[in-house]
């Protein structure tokens, strides 16, 4: 069981907010999921949507990091 289980992911230069599934947070440039408690074996996904703008690069690389407490 992964207990308390955070999700944040930087949103890269080149792309503006718009939107983020299941109470993600959008603040100083990150989108912050709060899920919980996850089961052994279990899963999780969220969904961030951004704008492209038209200054962004061609290539566009986008990672999250998942965390809990220990």
């Amino acid at each position: 069981v992964l207990l308390g289980a955070t999700i944040i992911d930087t949103i890269p230069a080149g792309l503006q907010f718009v939107a983020a599934s299941d109470g993600g947070v959008f603040a100083d440039g990150n989108v912050t999921w709060s899920l919980g408690d996850i089961a052994a074996a279990g899963s999780a996904s969220v969904t961030v949507t951004v704008l492209v703008l038209d200054d962004a690069a061609n290539e566009l690389t986008n990672t999250a990091d998942v965390s809990a407490p220990d």
